[in-house]
């Protein structure tokens, strides 16, 4: 039990303490805690109560303020009598938690103090995958990097592509492709008796064969392929990009004819009757028309029966006019957004709308040799997005029924009305968050309050783009840049819209970049190669 100190006492300690070469050089992070966030046990015999934040106990104010502590609460919610006396502090100055640790234990109501450990899954995977590019705006507006905290995809979710083809030797997504295992190539037999010959690899249902790769040496078939990378593209790999199905696989259906061009889909719901043949557990389906289709319906009952969740793009007319199949109930209707959260000016809008996502200017893999990239927009290329989301989240909850995983992607939705206020209502639920969707859940750990600052790519080599949070978007914000050994290096003003910082001059190794806004701190980890 520790010895009852006065307040005198305390405080002539802690001001020895502080004027003792105390702050932020010197300090060291700490690779397995959660940097700026504290758990604070009181005595069980105490009476202090800490809630709500603001007191009358000088000492501890003193501490609060010296380290800007922000945020002093009660985390664990059940009421059991072991934790009401458990707080959690976040602060500011997080070079200096063992520091605000010994503050904090010269206090007499005060137990312990120790850092808040940070959980991760049993795969050593980095939050910032090493091919996550800066273009990749819209993986880190959906908060993706923290979803993959959580968990990264099962190869055994299956997500389809419907569409015109898919380039099988890309060298994003050769990898990531599905392999049917009741199927022997090339002996012109239905091994697995779903109804197709050596659909080993998907399979080409308008030309009836099992190649689903664009025809050679043509232009205009990049449409599946980047589809593909956006859903399932193979992440951490140091190729190309990541995706948000990180290491989900991808089933290639080609519903396009070679002699017809790659802009239509002829046999789009023979695709979608393949995929569901073939156990896909999402259909992505970046196509549609206005007209309806009896037989469609009849297609899309089948898989949503068959515990398939359907997702399609909402169509890029501009307009409220229903279009198919991303009208029928069955679907996850799809809108895009662009990077400011505002609708993208060719997507459609209305009432059939489930979810926005990003769609405007994504950069995915092409179709023209096996190291292509590029950027394409529409919400063929939201629509991707939410399927690989679909996909990540049954990777982690695999029992969840098609129902569950679209109830979690819709209600995990940041609304964004307020900054479309012309399409208020019309916008569904609002533009996908990843992170948001796994707590939607209910089976998943929320591992921090709210995300805050995302840096990409992370390892970097020469630049930086820096992804605010909507809370703070706005002018005044500063960034100092610190090396291992706590020396300042640099200090910056960031406007939070295009907000590239520049270490090409930096030598290799770990860097600290605390922003600050108002009364606002956060740090981030960089690694620079």
């Amino acid at each position: 039990m520790k010895k009852p100190r006065s307040i005198i006492s305390s405080l002539i300690l802690l001001f020895l303490a502080i004027n003792a070469g105390q702050g932020l050089q010197g300090q060291t992070f700490h690779p397995d805690y959660l940097d700026g966030n504290i758990y604070l046990k009181l005595q069980d015999t105490t009476t202090v109560n800490l809630e709500p934040y603001g007191n009358n106990i000088l000492p501890l104010n003193l501490i609060l303020a010296t380290f800007g502590v922000d945020s002093l609460y009660r985390p664990f919610k059940s009421g059991h009598p072991a934790l009401q006396n458990v707080y959690r502090m976040e602060f500011s100055d997080t070079m200096g938690a063992d520091n605000l640790i010994a503050q904090l234990g010269l206090l007499s109501f005060v137990e312990y103090a120790e850092k808040v450990p940070l959980v991760r899954t049993t795969g050593d995977v980095a939050m910032v995958p090493n091919d996550l590019q800066i273009s990749q705006w819209g993986l880190a507006k959906i908060q993706a990097p923290f979803a993959w905290d959580v968990t990264i995809g099962n190869p055994s979710i299956k997500v389809a592509i419907v569409d015109n083809a898919v380039r099988l030797t890309h060298e994003d997504l050769a990898s990531a492709i599905w392999t049917n295992p009741g199927e022997t190539a090339n002996n012109f037999l239905d091994d697995d008796l779903n109804g197709y010959v050596d659909d080993v690899r998907g399979y080409d249902v308008a030309d009836f064969d099992a190649n689903v790769n664009p025809p050679a040496g043509v232009s205009g078939w990049d449409h599946g392929t980047h589809c593909a990378g956006i859903a399932g593209a193979t992440t951490n790999n140091g190729l190309g990009i990541a995706s948000i199905g990180f290491g989900i696989s991808i089933i290639p259906v080609k519903a396009s004819n070679n002699s017809a061009g790659g802009n239509t889909l002829a046999k789009a719901y023979e695709g979608v009757d393949y995929a569901r043949a073939a156990g896909a557990d999402v259909i992505s389906m970046s196509w549609g028309s206005r007209g309806i289709s009896a037989t469609g319906n009849l297609v899309l009952s089948l898989a949503s029966n068959a515990g398939i969740l359907l997702v399609a793009a909402a169509g890029n007319n501009n307009d409220s006019i229903p279009f198919y199949p991303a009208a029928n109930t069955l679907c996850i209707a799809v809108g895009s957004t662009d990077q400011a959260d505002l609708r993208s000016p060719f997507s459609n809008y209305g009432a059939y709308i489930d979810v926005m996502a990003p769609g405007s200017d994504i950069y995915s893999c092409l179709a023209g040799s096996d190291s292509d990239y590029g950027t394409l927009s529409g919400t063929s290329m939201a629509c991707p997005l939410v399927a690989g989301l679909a996909g990540l989240i049954w990777s982690f909850s695999p029992s969840l029924t098609a129902v569950q995983v679209r109830t979690a992607i819709v209600n995990g939705c940041d609304n964004i009305d307020a900054l479309n206020p012309i399409y208020a209502g019309d916008l569904g639920a609002g533009r996908i968050n990843a992170y948001r969707s796994f707590n939607a859940t209910g089976s998943a750990t929320a591992f921090s309050p709210q995300p805050m600052i995302l840096l990409s790519p992370n390892p970097a080599s020469a630049k930086v783009k820096v992804h605010f949070p909507e809370d703070w978007k706005g002018p005044g914000i500063f960034a100092s840049v610190y090396d291992m050994r706590g020396v300042q290096i640099e200090a910056l003003t960031l406007q939070p819209a295009e907000a590239v910082i520049s270490c090409e001059n930096w030598t290799s190794g770990i860097y600290f970049l605390k922003f600050q806004q108002g009364a606002r701190f956060h740090t981030v980890k960089l690694q620079v190669r």
